[in-house]
């Protein structure tokens, strides 16, 4: 099976399906009889996706004509992201290729339902004429069969995965915080800063919050509340710098207001760390309260400084905590047969054929 994948970024990219895609890459060696290859629909810049997406689609095309392409695989998130893959779509009816949307963003639902009516009768098309339907967890499958029921017969549930790790070493006597994320109020980065701000004195922590956005506001905020000699903010960090700050942290801290299923989450918890974060999106699925990790409502500043003041304070809960949510990384997690699980849908897909565009079809995608 000839699956052609299309990512926003490419290999190394930031994002976190950028990291799931490159586990495909790390993976696919276990499926023989799939064959992946990639695309990039958008590029570093939305600008590039000028240049990228037209390339992206020529090659479906071309792939249709010449054979050599059996789905096409497309990673789906709101806004802009959604109009690329709306037009790709279009490139995939014109040659009768199957395709699969992968949604993975947070926030799909209310973007959908609040899209003018032509919009989102284009999006509901790009739905229905999916040969198949990825979600990450429980929560997003209803949202999209409320919104195209005659799709419930081919919804997927495949969770996110990334490589299995070796218990991290910590940080030694002095617990270590770890966030990392796009720094700002949708991340909960400020609820974050109000409550190491409001830990008891007595307690001995550091943290680092690491990521891109609101670096500066972050760094004034940490100065204000003078916590600059225990928070460092180093902006947006590379790969072999995650691996080195997970493997020194003891807590993975994530309070975000939206999401979907964070790959920063499921990072900590392939390396035994203690998790906190808030319910919501798919995080519920995987961080269970008590159990692999702590929940906490967004928002709730109170309830997260108690959070992790129980984790600061408990090395034994701490332990447990992270004990429990390595063994269900897995048992669940694991990118080991990643590309198995998704042959599925691929599978399902491969089956189906789209309805052809009709000659003079037309849709309103203006603010692409």
């Amino acid at each position: 099976m000839r699956v052609l994948v299309v990512t926003p970024l490419g290999q190394g990219g930031a994002g976190g399906i950028d990291r799931v895609v490159d586990q495909l890459r790390a993976s696919e060696i276990q499926q023989p009889n799939v064959r992946l290859d990639f695309a990039v629909s958008r590029g570093a810049h939305i600008l590039a996706s000028l240049y990228n997406l037209p390339r992206v689609a020529a090659r479906i095309v071309l792939g249709g004509v010449l054979d050599q392409i059996d789905v096409v695989h497309l990673n789906l998130a709101s806004n802009s992201s959604a109009y690329r893959k709306l037009l790709l779509s279009y490139a995939c009816r014109l040659v009768r290729i199957p395709y699969v949307i992968h949604l993975h963003g947070g926030g799909f639902r209310d973007f959908w339902v609040g899209l003018p009516r032509a919009r989102k009768r284009a999006i509901d098309g790009l739905f229905k004429n999916a040969g198949a339907i990825v979600v990450l967890g429980d929560a997003s499958r209803p949202i999209v069969a409320a919104q195209v029921p005659e799709t419930a017969a081919k919804i997927f549930t495949v969770p996110n995965a990334t490589q299995r790790r070796p218990k991290a070493a910590g940080s030694g006597e002095i617990p270590n915080i770890l966030f990392l994320g796009r720094l700002g109020k949708s991340k909960g980065v400020p609820d974050l800063l109000q409550a190491l701000a409001g830990l008891p004195r007595s307690l001995s922590w550091t943290a680092v919050i690491a990521g891109d956005g609101d670096v500066r506001e972050t760094l004034r905020t940490v100065a204000e509340f003078s916590l600059s000699n225990r928070v460092t903010v180093p902006g947006w960090v590379g790969t072999e710098d995650v691996e080195r700050l997970i493997e020194k942290g003891d807590i993975l801290v994530l309070p975000s207001y939206e999401e979907n299923l964070p790959m920063s989450v499921i990072e900590g918890m392939a390396a035994g760390l203690a998790v906190v974060a808030t319910p919501v999106g798919e995080t519920g699925d995987i961080v269970r309260d008590g159990i692999t990790g702590l929940l906490v409502k967004p928002g709730d500043v109170g309830g997260l400084r108690t959070a992790l003041e129980r984790l600061l304070s408990d090395a034994d809960l701490r332990t447990r905590l992270g004990s429990e949510a390595q063994a269900f990384h897995r048992q669940r997690l694991d990118a080991d047969g990643y590309v198995a699980r998704l042959s599925v849908p691929w599978l399902h897909a491969a089956g189906f054929r789209p309805a052809k565009r009709e000659q003079g079809e037309t849709h309103s995608v203006s603010g692409l």
